[in-house]
């Protein structure tokens, strides 16, 4: 039996001060093994967050199927205030966790990141900056991975291919690169020539990088709609992965990363250098009153076909894609292993 009229009937849901989401999915079953220092680097990820995040910020941290300590930690972090949204499930996968925190929620941009990352001072201003300067910008990627400057950026390509603004630049942070192939595990992952130089596109003052890995990126929500994923297979890798990285070029947006680090992949291991950096971070005194974003601009359908289906292919052959570099600026020295 159901009496009198429930009060919260048709009533709108009060205004929401937040406007960028960051979404965390966390997978730390066990302290042991392979996850033994997952734990400490969830807190250091957690921490630079916090320290590097401005007051409109809401975060969502999935727990994807960890242990306990894990479940306590962010109870308690949610219940000081510190993080607005905790998701516990059991292991269904980290894209699958990721689309639940996407839905139910309305924010200008979402940053997907993995746990193991350590946020430095300016990440959300110098990506505010990039979304502003560069209107077709849908995905940012806050730590430039020089390897990947074909990777979901045909449709860039395409519209700058005989402008100066696109051209091989001296690399702002090669520190950093050296410091993630080190994070991996696989040192010689970056060969000398992308120490040296990355492609890059000049626009409103800004310096945009061709390559941009996906263990942390910000979206704009632009992206996600009618976003046709809603389940995956896979808890790990597979093609789930893929359909996140693939979307601005396949809206007809670009793919970039920031110039600079502004994220450092942590890994698996504790390092001393790690707590070193954290305690370094002052409190960020950066507080926009809103976001201020331009509409999102679009290449045309006809555009994003060829861009992805023909000048891809094009461009992928061996020979072409050496005469297109040098074009660009990169040295002959670095071409072959570029």
């Amino acid at each position: 039996m159901r009496k009198e009229y429930n009060p919260n009937k048709d009533k709108p849901l009060p205004l929401n001060p937040f406007f960028h989401q960051v979404i965390v999915p966390i997978y730390i079953p066990l302290t042991v093994g392979y996850h033994r220092d997952s734990f400490n680097i969830l807190k250091i990820c957690l921490q630079s967050l916090f320290k590097t995040s401005h007051e409109k910020t809401f975060f969502t941290c999935i727990n994807n199927g960890s242990g306990p300590e894990v479940r306590e930690y962010l109870n308690q972090l949610l219940q000081e205030g510190q993080i607005q949204e905790v998701i516990h499930t059991e292991n269904i996968g980290k894209v699958n966790s990721i689309l639940k925190a996407l839905n139910g929620h309305d924010f200008d941009l979402v940053t997907i990141t993995d746990s193991d990352v350590l946020f430095l001072p300016g990440w959300q201003e110098e990506g505010y900056a990039m979304f502003k300067a560069f209107r077709k910008l849908a995905a940012l990627s806050t730590s430039p991975n020089p390897r990947l400057l074909k990777f979901h950026t045909w449709n860039l390509i395409l519209e700058f291919f005989f402008s100066k603004q696109l051209k091989f630049t001296p690399v702002e942070d090669p520190k950093s690169l050296k410091q993630f192939a080190e994070s991996i595990g696989n040192p010689e992952l970056f060969k000398p020539g992308h120490y040296e130089k990355n492609l890059t596109l000049t626009l409103g003052g800004k310096v945009g990088v061709l390559g941009a890995g996906h263990f942390v990126v910000t979206y704009r929500k632009e992206l996600f709609e009618d976003f046709p994923l809603k389940f995956t297979k896979f808890k790990l890798g597979g093609k789930s992965e893929g359909r996140l990285d693939r979307l601005a070029s396949q809206k007809g947006c670009w793919r970039l990363s920031t110039s600079k680090s502004f994220s450092l992949h942590m890994g698996n291991i504790e390092e001393p250098w790690m707590k070193s950096c954290l305690e370094t971070i002052s409190q960020t005194s950066f507080n926009p009153e809103t976001l201020g974003l331009p509409p999102l601009d679009r290449t045309g359908k006809m555009g994003v076909f060829y861009a992805n289906s023909i000048l891809s292919k094009i461009l992928s052959k061996g020979f072409i894609l050496r005469k297109f570099l040098a074009f660009k600026g990169l040295d002959e020295k670095h071409i072959s292993s570029y």
